[in-house]
């Protein structure tokens, strides 16, 4: 999915990431979703709103949880690369 209309402004949500064009973040439409909240009740609720913006709020979350997991595998990667290696890595900076 191509993400065109979610952005991060700092001037608008403290930075948050929103829709574009409106104030409404990302996790606003998460939680509302999650508790249940009909698509058809979130766009009467915020007439601007499109059923693809929702859809487009919902795959920039996913990219954001899927990098964010990728993130954490490779920061434990590292980390269990650096303890293997720490011996090593010490003796070099001494030299």
């Amino acid at each position: 999915m191509t993400i065109k209309h979610i952005i991060r402004d700092p001037a608008i949500a403290d930075g948050k990431a929103i829709i574009q064009g409106t104030d409404i973040t990302v996790n606003t439409l998460l939680k509302e979703l999650s508790a249940g909240v009909s698509v058809g009740e979130i766009r009467q609720k915020h007439p601007q709103l499109t059923e693809g913006f929702i859809l487009e709020a919902i795959g920039y979350a996913a990219d954001v949880v899927e990098k964010s997991e990728s993130d954490a595998e490779l920061r434990q990667w590292s980390k269990a690369f650096i303890e293997e290696y720490r011996p090593a890595l010490e003796a070099l900076a001494k030299q």
